[in-house]
């Protein structure tokens, strides 16, 4: 009771109130309550001018009626668990008058935010930071610190800062009467004995920033750099901790043209190549970074409110000074993280979502500048008669050019479907064309394993001398789920380095979850084996004549839309086993000259044809989008050169069964035997959403 009225009360400053028909309504860090009273407002708004910390409640009681003293301490006392109001005691500063009079902005800031505002100063104020950079930035960051009250300083004993803003901010701080110095270290050596390291330079040399990313210990590092037309803030980077800096930055190259990356690496190996004043860098943009980076630091080391910087960068575009928060995502390809616990999904399936939930996870992915993707691009796009999606994943160069590759996905339902379909395409594009350094890391092959020779798996083209294979990769047998390991080149073309393997972009399956991207892969490596077939004219051509598509509903609708669209319908052709899988074909016209065929597998082959129509019919549509419509993946149907014998040619065509996996292993013929690979991306896999399967047939 004696401390309660001893103390004195300020209002918080996040604190918010609303009167309501029966009270008042309180929303604060803690929630929102509402206190009811017929008077309750009218006293809230009597007391309120004495929530300034300026007198004790012992005086506040002295004004009340006796009566009601006990009320007001009830009401004082709700108000202080709900956090509307702070206590405060008489010398209850322990930072000293000095520091206290000359840091009350900061501590008033604490204050409001957070609880024992007291403590978290102190523990920013006796941090031991090093300051690493150059430039305007560099010292404009070292001057906020200072000026938010850190007592030391360290810097490297090579930099000049005789007459700068570091120096000037300090004499300001002793001219106040406070703790304030400079300490010199002889290396970058006392990096693991820092609090936290901070590098800020608008002319930033890589090689150092990465060093100092490399090198952290138990304590922080946050970057400011500016490159390539952005400053940079973040993300901080902790021991152990996803992502790092490195990370960001590939996310960052990823989504720009080869040349900016090209530029970033030559100064990681060369050191900076543009003198500050050949840069024309902003002045008001590089004391932005600059404060922006010490505001960052004083958040981190005082703990709240929580830095912008935590797994994300802070952009700032240095032509129109634009500022956002982007998210950042540990990448594959950082040396750092991949080894770390990502992309560890389970083997078994473990997880399974919906398509509508896969898309909620992935929305955060999508960004111009960090993304794993880059954005969606629907709005350019007609959404009649099929919906269509387009997902922009890299920037790319070809025919002296330089362009985004994109997929595309549709449906003939849902734009949600469309651009889920989109996203699965994007990510099988990203799962070819990235170096799977993620196998070699964990699936070795030790010397008593079951290993398989090169000619025994489908695809193979190069010499079956064993000292020829290098690495393997473990894969599991459909049947047994037993390991096998196979040549690695098998697996994914980037890891053959003779060309043993003729690998095409079939043979792989996407799904959400391992089951359904294993059936995926097995109708794709089903289809690519029947095409084999269709080249040897081993399994015979079927067409299908116009007449046949108006029985089935889906059928007609896809195959009336071309008309739609001012053109004509494909001529169709298929091929199948019996109770197996199907293939469903374009076939080329003596008018056009081409004997370019698209192929798309199916079940059944009411769905290979559901299958193809809708794959051509989404050509025809996105014809004329901005950019490159098809760089990438589109629908994965394969396209071949080929010319087929028609056999004979049907007006109905009907599905006499679904196969099952066993149907579609009968497909593959004398290579019954089928292994398959996980080789989703870890970034993917880190969603818990899509996974990617490569497939193998293997001969008896």
């Amino acid at each position: 009771m004696q401390d309660l009225l001893e103390s004195r009360l300020k209002m918080r400053r996040d604190a918010v109130y609303l009167r309501s028909a029966d009270g008042i309504i309180f929303r604060t860090i803690k929630g929102a309550i509402e206190l009811k009273g017929r008077d309750i407002y009218g006293t809230f708004i009597g007391l309120l001018p004495y929530l300034d910390g300026s007198i004790q409640v012992c005086q506040l009681t002295a004004l009340t009626d006796s009566s009601q003293v006990d009320t007001l301490l009830d009401f004082i006392r709700a108000l202080i668990t709900w956090s509307v109001v702070i206590q405060r005691w008489d010398g209850d500063d322990e930072v000293g008058d000095p520091v206290s009079a000359a840091f009350a902005p900061q501590i008033d800031f604490l204050e409001h935010f957070s609880l024992a505002p007291i403590a978290r100063f102190r523990q920013f104020r006796n941090s031991r930071i090093l300051l690493v950079g150059s430039g305007l930035a560099f010292e404009c960051a070292g001057a906020g610190l200072l000026r938010n009250g850190l007592a030391t300083l360290c810097l490297l004993r090579q930099q000049d800062v005789a007459r700068n803003e570091i120096v000037q901010a300090r004499d300001e701080m002793l001219s106040k009467g406070t703790q304030c110095e400079l300490l010199f270290v002889n290396s970058l050596d006392e990096v693991t004995q820092c609090d936290l390291v901070i590098y800020a330079s608008e002319s930033p040399d890589f090689r150092l920033v990465k060093y100092l990313n490399d090198q952290r210990g138990s304590g922080q590092f946050l970057p400011a750099v500016m490159f390539s037309g952005y400053s940079l803030v973040g993300p901080i980077v902790a021991k152990n901790g996803l992502p790092c800096w490195q990370c960001a930055m590939l996310r960052f190259l990823d989504n720009n043209p080869p040349s900016i990356s090209a530029d970033f690496w030559r100064q990681v190996v060369l050191g900076p190549v543009h003198p500050v004043e050949r840069l024309g860098t902003s002045t008001v943009a590089a004391k932005i970074m600059g404060n922006t980076v010490a505001l960052e630091a004083f958040k981190l080391r005082v703990d709240s409110p929580d830095p912008e910087s935590h797994s994300k960068i802070i952009a700032q575009n240095l032509l129109n000074l634009e500022t956002s928060v982007r998210e950042v995502f540990a990448h594959p390809a950082c040396p750092l993280c991949a080894s770390q616990e990502m992309g560890l999904a389970p083997d078994d399936g473990g997880f399974r979502t919906t398509a509508v939930g896969a898309l909620n996870i992935w929305q955060n992915r999508f960004d111009e500048l960090f993304g794993i993707f880059q954005r969606f691009d629907d709005e350019l796009i007609e959404q009649v008669p099929l919906r269509l999606s387009r997902v922009f994943f890299s920037s790319q160069s070809g025919a002296g050019s330089t362009y985004t590759a994109s997929a595309i996905g549709w449906s003939m339902t849902s734009s949600d479907e469309a651009r889920t379909n989109a996203i699965a395409n994007a990510i099988l594009a990203k799962a070819a064309q990235e170096y799977p350094g993620h196998l070699r890391q964990k699936d070795r092959s030790q010397d008593d394993c079951v290993r398989l020779r090169p000619s025994q798996l489908h695809g193979f083209v190069g010499s079956d001398d064993d000292h020829v294979i290098t690495d393997y990769v473990r894969c599991t047998d459909l049947k047994n789920r037993s390991n096998v390991f196979v040549p690695s080149g098998a697996v994914h073309h980037l890891l053959d380095s003779f060309g043993c393997f003729a690998l095409c972009p079939v043979g792989c399956g996407i799904g959400l979850g391992i089951d359904e991207a294993i059936d995926d892969a097995l109708l794709s490596l089903s289809g690519e084996v029947l095409v084999q077939e269709v080249l040897k004219s081993t399994l015979s051509v079927i067409g299908i004549k116009p007449a046949a598509f108006s029985r089935d509903p889906e059928i007609d609708f896809l195959a009336s839309s071309f008309d739609v669209l001012g053109t004509r319908p494909p001529a169709v052709a298929v091929s199948s086993v019996t109770n197996g899988a199907t293939i469903a074909m374009t076939l080329p016209t003596q008018s056009s000259g081409s004997t370019s065929v698209t192929i798309c597998p199916g079940l059944t082959p009411l769905l290979a044809i559901k299958r193809l129509l809708s794959c051509c019919l989404a050509q025809v549509q996105s014809v004329g989008i901005n950019g490159p419509p098809f760089a990438g993946l589109i629908a994965r149907p394969a396209v071949f050169d080929i010319r087929p014998n028609v056999d004979h040619w049907l007006e109905r065509v009907e599905d006499s069964q679904t196969p099952d996996r066993a149907a579609l292993l009968s497909a593959l013929g004398d290579r019954e035997r089928f292994l398959y690979c996980d080789i989703t991306p870890p970034d993917v896999a880190d969603t818990a959403t899509f996974r990617v399967v490569r497939g193998l047939a293997v001969s008896r």
